[in-house]
């Protein structure tokens, strides 16, 4: 379904934060609540490009690389198409589900999924993924 109000104000917050026009924080309050599957996916990559403890802009020491701008300069742009997203819901992107945590290793909680999705880049404004298989 998209919801094309929720994907406009995503795309301004996006650009406003890429910028540096906009606190991380301000971000995360400005993005709507919608059931647009894109709005989801972006907001949820885009908070490994920050450090969420601490508000701040994406300037100087805590900008982006001119690579990560432009792959996220591809979401602003694809928030702003009528595609609808195709792609597997992102659950922890960059970082490992707590099940997967030293003290679920420890205490023989964890285990292993036999598949995941990572995600791979965006391009083109269409997201990639890499399907894998866990040993």
């Amino acid at each position: 379904m998209i919801d094309r109000k929720a994907r406009e104000d995503t795309a301004l917050a996006l650009k406003k934060l890429l910028d540096g026009k906009m606190t991380n924080f301000e971000f995360e309050d400005a993005i709507p609540d919608t059931n647009d599957p894109v709005v989801w996916a972006i907001f949820s990559s885009i908070w490994i490009f920050y450090d969420d403890f601490d508000e701040h802009r994406l300037l100087g020491k805590d900008g982006l690389s001119n690579e990560m701008r432009t792959k996220a300069d591809r979401w602003i742009l694809f928030l702003l198409s009528d595609l609808d997203y195709k792609w597997p819901k992102i659950d922890h992107p960059g970082v490992r589900p707590l099940k997967h945590s030293l003290i679920n290793k420890l205490l023989g909680t964890a285990k292993r999924e036999k598949n995941s999705w990572i995600q791979v880049t965006i391009a083109y404004g269409h997201l990639w993924h890499l399907k894998t298989t866990m040993k």
